[in-house]
């Protein structure tokens, strides 16, 4: 009764060998798929990843080109849990008034503020390579050393070294 059992286990083995031979020849590369998609292409059966890491945009045009208001502004601000809440934009308690505070960055340098009827303007410059620093001097207040914390389309929050203050500002509709 072994020799049966035995006999039979191999044909069915050789059966599930055939089966998958066959699986193996029908899988032919004769009729090539392209899928194509910003990531992947797939040519046969073989996939190549390719680089298509698209760089964002830069640090000068996300600053440049909008009009800031403050959002939220803290006073002596050394680093997270520090400094003191003085301006939230809304809020009728604020210790300052910076509702009416607008600035404005261009490419070319040039550096604009106002608030209410008070306007200044002056020039702005990177003082180093990974643009997170930068410089505006204005005849009115001189030099202010500002330090880019965060950065995106609509928002940056900047720490004024100059005056040890965090500003966090939002980009007003155009």
């Amino acid at each position: 009764m072994k020799k049966i059992v035995t006999i039979a286990t191999v044909e069915v083995i050789f059966a599930l060998l055939a089966v998958a031979n066959l699986n193996l020849i029908s899988c032919t590369k004769s009729n090539p798929v392209t899928i194509r998609d910003t990531t992947y292409t797939t040519v046969y059966d073989t996939t190549i990843i390719k680089d298509t890491i698209t760089p964002g945009p830069s640090i000068l045009s996300m600053l440049t080109g909008k009009q800031w208001e403050i959002d939220t502004a803290y006073l002596s601000y050394t680093r997270p849990g520090t400094g003191s809440l003085i301006y939230v934009r809304g809020a009728s308690n604020n210790v300052e008034d910076l509702d009416d505070v607008f600035s404005s960055y261009t490419a070319d340098g040039f550096y604009w503020a106002l608030q209410g009827t008070f306007y200044s303007s002056g020039q702005w410059y990177f003082t180093n390579n990974d643009s997170s620093t930068y410089v505006v001097n204005t005849p009115t207040f001189g030099s202010d050393y500002v330090r880019i914390i965060k950065l995106t389309d609509s928002i940056c929050w900047l720490y004024d070294s100059t005056g040890s203050a965090l500003d966090i500002e939002k980009v007003t509709p155009p």
